[in-house]
């Protein structure tokens, strides 16, 4: 589907040429404030802290968990 379905969505027809015609090059160069915003590092941050995020709701996950099941008579 070529058609955006909002008005306020950007124009990407230039970077679709550029991949079209093989310039890939550019083509990253167009869609790299569209991906990272202006500097790629803080995407790199970004992913780091929702990693780090879900460890720690994994690990709170878990003890709840061992805190329900210590309280759970037993059967």
């Amino acid at each position: 589907m070529d058609t955006a379905p909002s008005t306020d969505l950007p124009d990407l027809s230039e970077s679709r040429a550029a991949i079209y015609s093989g310039d890939y090059d550019r083509a990253h160069t167009l869609l790299i404030p569209f991906t990272y915003g202006t500097d790629p590092s803080t995407a790199i941050v970004k992913a780091q802290i929702a990693l780090v995020q879900w460890l720690i709701g994994g690990v709170g996950f878990g003890v709840l968990l061992l805190l329900i099941k210590s309280f759970w008579p037993a059967a």
